[in-house]
């Protein structure tokens, strides 16, 4: 049974940093309102990233630096504007930490660095290989990111940073993929 203080532990960040982007968007990006398609598109991708996560990273220790986050800062990057995208990691991050991670503060660490990097090397991909540049971009942070927790926790045994390495690299590919793939899908490539 789903008790009332997980629902609430999870639902009230969620709803903040929902308030958050609504708020950043009123003042910020009031040209926004006015292409209701964009908005939808946002909001979208900020649901589907968080609903996401929340399948699958609890209770995947490594594997939770394997999910894509960056591809949603990317496509925002991509299609909305970069500091929507910056905002949006920032608030993504947080969220990421809230879904049952086994170490919070690191997960949204990592993330925040490679979804940072995916978005300000994305641009707006009028190019193919942007986003394969991004991609590698992203790979690099995530894997820097875990490399630095792993040292401050002195535990560096090299097949362990090999296997983050290689969770770092599928997560640059499947950000790269996935934000190339949608905006194919929608007909912007």
């Amino acid at each position: 049974a789903v008790r009332w203080e997980t629902l609430a532990g999870t639902g009230l960040p969620t709803v903040i940093l929902v308030l958050i982007i609504a708020l950043y968007l009123f003042l910020h990006e009031g040209g926004l309102r006015a292409q209701p398609r964009r908005l939808g598109i946002l909001g979208l991708i900020i649901i589907m990233t968080v609903l996401a996560a929340k399948l699958t990273i609890p209770g995947r220790d490594v594997y939770s630096f394997l999910f894509p986050l960056a591809a949603a800062p990317m496509l925002i990057a991509s299609l909305i504007s970069a500091p929507t995208a910056i905002l949006s990691t920032v608030l993504l991050s947080v969220a990421v930490g809230f879904v049952g991670a086994a170490d919070p503060q690191q997960l949204m660490t990592v993330h925040l660095m490679a979804g940072l990097v995916g978005a300000l090397l994305i641009r707006k991909a009028e190019r193919i290989t942007t986003f394969f540049i991004a991609g590698a971009g992203v790979a690099g942070a995530s894997f820097l990111g875990i490399l630095a927790f792993r040292l401050l926790g002195q535990d560096y045994e090299v097949s362990r940073l090999v296997l983050y390495a290689f969770v770092s690299v599928v997560n640059g590919g499947l950000s790269s993929f996935l934000t190339l793939g949608i905006i194919a899908l929608l007909g912007l490539v």
